[in-house]
């Protein structure tokens, strides 16, 4: 693989957050939701992809999160079951995703060293996430809420590449997004 296409495979497990709002319409919800997520660099994996094509080496690798913010508009059809329901949602949006500043430090058998330091790299594109749930009324205010969701998006971002060598290389990068999104969550009904 290609530099660059190892720096954007290398997110891992997470974590995210979202505020929703809901607005009933007849047979269906309205949604507005604002989201963040970060997931943390898979550094083993990183090395792991590296160090098989470049077996003459020894790496040390750094980096941050992997972060995206999003604001999307939607809806949620329920289904009544005793004491809750269970729904599924569609919401569409634009969101803002980030990939973090990274440094790579090798060392080949000559003792020539060598830093990479890609820069850090923001894009702008849409985001589309479906998702399916189940609300449990806990009692007139409070909600118990378990949901999974699927969101996917495709930014396109441009990597600046610098060496302490001297060399720098600025490319386009377009990667899918998809992020997995099991929850738990605690709702409550503000009266009108």
């Amino acid at each position: 693989q290609e530099p660059n296409e190892v720096y954007a495979t290398a997110a891992d497990l997470g974590y995210g957050t979202f505020l929703e709002y809901q607005k009933s319409l007849k047979s269906f919800l309205v949604l507005a939701r604002l989201s963040y997520s970060a997931n943390r660099s898979d550094i083993n994996t990183l090395l792991q992809l590296i160090q098989e094509q470049y077996i003459n080496y020894r790496f040390n690798i750094s980096s941050g999160y992997y972060q995206s913010y999003s604001v999307q508009l939607g809806i949620q059809f329920s289904y009544a079951l005793e004491n809750g329901s269970l729904y599924t949602k569609a919401l569409i949006g634009y969101q803002r995703a980030s990939m973090p500043e990274m440094e790579l430090v090798y060392t080949d058998q000559t003792g020539f060293r060598e830093v990479l330091n890609w820069a850090e790299s923001s894009a702008n594109n849409p985001v589309f996430t479906m998702g399916v749930g189940l609300r449990r009324d806990l009692n007139a205010l409070f909600s118990l809420f378990l949901d999974v969701e699927f969101s996917y998006s495709k930014p396109s971002f441009v990597v600046e590449l610098n060496s302490d060598q001297g060399y720098r290389e600025v490319s386009s990068l377009s990667r899918p997004m998809p992020i997995f999104f099991p929850s738990i969550g605690l709702g409550i009904r503000i009266p009108n």
